[in-house]
């Protein structure tokens, strides 16, 4: 979800209790400097236990500027959400998202930006592990907000000094493609649940 509240919204939440109570992951964007002090992580981010929250990084792993502070209670996962080039309507910038032209393709930071990294990410472990679930005998696990915060938090390869845990999908993902047709790729599986 690349987007955010400052304050508790009612359809918000019914919509993710009805969405965690049928299994469906849900990734949501921290902020992007429109939280307040006072509620740093944006609505529905911060339903802890119900959504994973994410920043963002530049390309580096350094946490964005716009990021909430890190907080000491609840995971702080980072990944790439600056300078991300990718198809733009015209009609599409809005508050908090910055947005940079390049002709056809428009670059965009932001977490909410972060957000759709993530979940493509996680959407292509899924894709694996439906794929060669009779090799795995925890297959139901990866698919649970458990086991996708188990999975990523594998996927840490640095606790900034600030808190925040940047996600690089290559410290369990093996990169090479066994086939440049099915885009398949395998996972370090003693990494992830030993």
């Amino acid at each position: 979800m690349s987007f955010g509240f400052t304050t508790d919204v009612q359809e918000v939440f019914d919509a993710v209790i009805y969405a965690y109570s049928r299994n469906v992951l849900m990734i949501a964007a921290a902020s992007n400097d429109g939280s307040s002090r006072l509620v740093p992580i944006a609505y529905p981010a911060r339903l802890l236990g119900l959504v994973i929250c994410m920043n963002s990084t530049n390309a580096a792993g350094f946490p964005s500027r716009g990021n909430p502070p890190a907080a000491l209670y609840r995971d702080n996962f980072s990944i790439l959400g600056e300078r991300v080039k990718s198809t733009w309507s015209k009609d599409a910038n809005r508050d908090g998202v910055t947005v940079e032209s390049d002709e056809l393709w428009k670059r965009a930071s932001g977490t909410s930006v972060a957000t759709p990294v993530a979940a493509a990410v996680v959407s292509q472990i899924i894709y694996w592990k439906r794929v060669h679930w009779t090799d795995i005998q925890w297959h139901s696990k990866l698919e649970s907000y458990g086991g996708i915060r188990q999975m990523l938090a594998s996927m840490v390869t640095q606790k900034t000094s600030d808190g925040y845990q940047y996600i690089l999908p290559s410290a369990v993902l093996d990169a090479r493609v066994k086939s440049a047709l099915s885009g398949t790729f395998t996972i370090n599986l003693r990494k992830i649940y030993s």
